[in-house]
């Protein structure tokens, strides 16, 4: 793991082979705390899901600096419509010149066209979409966990899916390695590639 900003505590972490966890720690008043994630894939189109809120724009794109140039990025995906998901997406849009916002199709018709700065690439259920290696999948979760323009993004090439549970983001890979927060447990086993 290397931290990226010590003040903040923002690290990041490659999980598989060139998909990587960035992580904020944030401390909660009275005691406990919570973390925000975000996951970057390393490909000939570079992916980051979930930009996190606006006010942690400078920590995360501090640590995606770390991984690659940012305005590299061509695609800056989210499940659902909220501030932790994408929060800060005009300021990545900005960053990353040749970037579009990547969402399924109810999110990309009510909830993101108007307030983006550019137009989104909408994903049908089922929709492939080839980064290089990597290959991610969009499937549509209404509702799940609670808005109507939900969605999983689903990661091959080395497996692995993500989906947002409960308020937190998941990754497992098909060997049965599970990551809770993006804390891995074998990152060699998330290597594994899927079957045919």
């Amino acid at each position: 793991m290397s931290v990226t900003n010590s003040r903040s505590g923002t690290n990041v972490h490659e999980v598989a082979d060139g998909i990587f966890r960035i992580n904020t720690p944030v401390k909660i008043e009275g005691g406990g705390g919570f973390s925000f994630n975000q996951y970057l894939i390393v490909d000939n189109e570079p992916l980051l899901f979930h930009t996190g809120p606006r006010k942690l724009f400078p920590l995360v794109h501090e640590a995606v600096a770390r991984v690659l140039p940012v305005a590299r990025l061509r695609h800056i995906a989210f499940s659902h419509v909220e501030a932790d998901e994408c929060g800060s997406l005009n300021e990545w849009l900005a960053a990353a010149p040749q970037s579009a916002p990547l969402c399924g199709t109810i999110a990309g018709m009510v909830s993101v066209s108007d307030p983006a700065d550019r137009p989104p690439r909408v994903l049908a259920d089922g929709e492939w979409l080839p980064l290089g290696k990597h290959s991610v999948r969009w499937l549509d979760t209404p509702h799940l966990p609670h808005a109507w323009e939900c969605g999983l993004l689903i990661w091959l090439e080395p497996v692995m899916y993500s989906k947002r549970a409960a308020g937190w983001l998941w990754a497992t890979s098909n060997t049965g390695v599970r990551e809770n927060a993006g804390r891995p447990r074998s990152p060699a086993a998330a290597r594994n590639r899927a079957p045919n």
